[in-house]
């Protein structure tokens, strides 16, 4: 079984989510002290009017179907230096 649980700092641009296996599902949360909405998706050209929004405080989880995947299928935008937790199984 693969599990992760880290965090990233967000960027201004679209940034990939470092590799991790992931076999069941992957939730992001945004930390409560961010500043700004960080957006979720799964193409380098995430932006807010095509991911998902994640304000400060909330998080999505987000299931993995079929024989598993990596956590590097996601990509992250949002306000500079927010940070977003990951964890996964």
């Amino acid at each position: 079984m693969s599990s992760v649980a880290t965090q990233i700092t967000v960027a201004a641009s679209a940034a990939q989510v470092p590799s991790n296996p992931i076999s069941k599902q992957v939730t992001f949360y945004a930390l409560s002290g961010n500043t700004g909405t960080t957006y979720i998706g799964t193409s380098s050209s995430v932006s807010s009017s095509n991911g998902y929004p994640l304000e400060k405080g909330t998080n999505v989880t987000i299931p993995i179907t079929g024989n598993g995947g990596n956590t590097n299928q996601f990509w992250t935008i949002g306000t500079a230096s927010d940070k977003v937790g990951i964890a996964g199984a």
